[in-house]
């Protein structure tokens, strides 16, 4: 059968719901109800072609009615069979009938009583409740209102979130929350509590004013090799002139740069330990990653902290000399990055559309000892 069933209206029905257009309008009517359905219904031909699988469908549509659905009836006169009535078009009267029908009235009654709950306990939710229904019936809203009300009463509290002390919610859920709590808190919170620069589930607690288990920074300078609280790196006072950034230990291990250049492990995209070194700002400063899309990404990440680094032989005839050892990237990336040189997005956009092969890589670690000292030695000849 080619017309519009049951089934078929019902599926119409359940867009919906997962649009959340069911549960916004039961809190706030829009005017979308009463709504037209699709429905695709018997030619004139079929009248007389198929006249009894038309009155089935009739009898079909007339029993799901029953179930919340409105009919709207024309008689129809045919040539061959006369006088016939036929549904012309089929309505669902109200976002209620439509719950019904889905069989989702409980679920709903379950939306409707934490909207109440929650818009008393903190009515500035209200938008987003009505904005996300679905994702309101996916959460723990008793644990996450304490935590909201807790954070009102103690903006910036500067401690850990293992030291936050309320019923049955320890730091575990709060870290597995991040990204429901970040936007619920930029809400709720007032603005001046809140450190906008501070972004993404890895930085909650920078946002949020919680301490950070201190991060730890390794250098290696004037043949020493030492690890220390990014605190105590951002206040170093030493004979620095260039800074290389590289991602492999080995090769951070290996490294043999000019008097005066400093190198510092890599973290992949993870950045924020070297965020409040700013003297950084004043040294010749290089990132040495791999030949990757993911290479050029947290080059470009790390550009937006020190928009003066410098590539380190992440070029295309680093890339060719060493073709014997690439290896294939798993995961590439395609993203727009905005923080690269010409020659390197040139290189990155020749990765990401497989201009060498498919999905190449050269990581760091394989590039020749002598291809390393020949470039340190361009950059510093009399060195």
């Amino acid at each position: 059968m080619s017309w519009t069933t049951p089934e078929a209206l019902k599926k119409q029905l359940q867009k919906l719901w997962e649009k959340g257009v069911l549960l916004r309008e039961l809190v706030e009517d829009s005017g979308y109800f009463p709504r037209q359905l699709t429905c695709k219904k018997p030619t004139s031909d079929d009248l007389s072609s198929r006249f009894n699988e038309v009155r089935q469908w009739i009898s079909l549509l007339s029993e799901s009615a029953e179930k919340g659905y409105h009919l709207e009836w024309r008689e129809v006169r045919h040539r061959v069979i006369g006088m016939n009535r036929l549904p012309a078009k089929i309505w669902v009267d109200s976002a209620f009938d439509a719950v019904k029908i889905l069989g989702l009235r409980k679920t709903s009654e379950r939306y409707l009583h934490l909207f109440q709950y929650i818009v008393v306990a903190q009515p500035v939710l209200r938008s987003w409740l009505i904005k996300y229904p679905l994702r309101v019936l996916e959460q723990d809203w008793t644990k996450l209102l304490s935590i909201i009300g807790w954070l009102q009463l103690n903006p910036r509290p500067g401690i850990y979130l293992r030291q936050l002390d309320l019923p049955d919610i320890n730091s575990k859920f709060i870290e597995q929350h991040r990204g429901i709590l970040t936007e619920l808190l930029d809400l709720t919170l007032p603005p001046e509590t809140i450190d906008p620069s501070a972004r993404g589930i890895l930085q909650f607690n920078r946002r949020f004013g919680f301490r950070d288990k201190p991060q730890r920074v390794r250098y290696r300078f004037a043949r020493q090799d030492r690890e220390i609280d990014s605190h105590e790196f951002s206040s170093l006072s030493l004979p620095v002139t260039s800074v290389f950034v590289i991602e492999n230990e080995i090769n951070f291990l290996t490294f043999s740069g000019p008097v005066g250049s400093m190198a510092v492990f890599g973290r992949g995209y993870g950045f924020d330990m070297l965020s409040s070194a700013r003297w950084l700002c004043r040294q010749k400063l290089f990132y040495w990653g791999d030949i990757d899309t993911h290479g050029f990404a947290i080059l470009s990440q790390f550009r937006q902290l020190y928009p003066h680094t410098q590539s380190f032989l992440m070029d295309e005839n680093t890339l060719l000399t060493h073709r014997a050892s690439w290896v294939k990237e798993d995961k590439p990336c395609s993203r727009l990055l905005s923080h690269l040189t010409e020659h390197e997005q040139q290189l990155y956009q020749a990765l990401v559309h497989d201009r060498f092969g498919e999905k190449i890589r050269l990581e760091q670690e394989y590039i020749s000892m002598a291809v390393i000292q020949q470039a340190l030695e361009k950059l510093y000849p009399s060195s």
